[in-house]
């Protein structure tokens, strides 16, 4: 008989799921509680990345089938092949983007013990810093005049 709790190899009680969901409905569980506490904006943009991205690639596969080699595999996916257009793969900000929602998932399954086992500590593509020019003193007084030119049309 498997009971509610089982042993980790370190001693400790783990508290397995209550209910098997699939990663469909943990989706759409987790838009409904985040919807509520962020900007429409960000929303829109959560629900995008989870009904172009995370939702077709785990269809229909049950909770437990996410792994971190599940996930780890998704993200290599979308970093060769994620453009919707079949076109190759996606940025690494893009894929960061992505990933960080998918681990906001995964945190909210494990909360709310639809989820076990599956780390957030998700290995993200390097993301380039972005390079930022500085101008120099004759570039910012040149901008400064040509700015107090266009304002003096108006």
């Amino acid at each position: 008989m498997k009971s509610k709790y089982s042993l980790l190899q370190n001693g400790s009680m783990k508290k397995e799921p209550t209910t098997i969901l699939t990663v469909d409905r943990l989706c759409i569980l987790w838009l409904e509680d985040v919807q509520i506490t962020v900007k429409q904006s960000t929303y829109a943009n959560y629900y995008s990345i989870v009904h172009n991205h995370i939702m077709p690639y785990f269809q229909g596969m049950k909770t437990r089938g996410l792994t971190n080699e599940a996930v780890s595999g998704f993200i290599r996916e979308k970093t060769w092949n994620g453009r919707l257009d079949g076109g190759g793969g996606l940025s690494p900000k893009t894929v960061s983007d992505i990933a960080l929602v998918l681990k906001a998932i995964i945190q909210y399954g494990t909360d709310n013990n639809h989820l076990s086992g599956v780390s957030t500590k998700l290995k993200l593509p390097k993301v380039p810093n972005k390079l930022l020019k500085v101008l120099s003193v004759q570039e910012q007084n040149r901008l400064v005049q040509a700015l107090l030119m266009v304002m003096a049309m108006k």
